[in-house]
């Protein structure tokens, strides 16, 4: 999930959105793994909240707040 909050905060050398979409799909395997899947989604949306343009793009990735 880390990964995906420095991302969203323009951290990272030519990204694509399969970088974003891996990161998801590595953090909600390991939660799962965990046992805290549950409510995950909820997290990752809120680590890649915020008003600058590479929190918007990691969101349009994702489809998450696209409006």
């Amino acid at each position: 999930m880390m990964a995906l909050h420095w991302m969203a905060n323009g951290v990272g050398y030519e990204l694509t959105s399969t970088d974003v979409c891996d990161a998801r799909g590595h953090a909600l395997a390991a939660a799962e793994t965990l046992g805290l899947g549950a409510g995950m989604n909820a997290r990752i949306a809120a680590e890649v909240a915020g008003p600058g343009a590479s929190a918007r793009w990691v969101r349009q990735c994702l489809g998450i707040d696209v409006a």
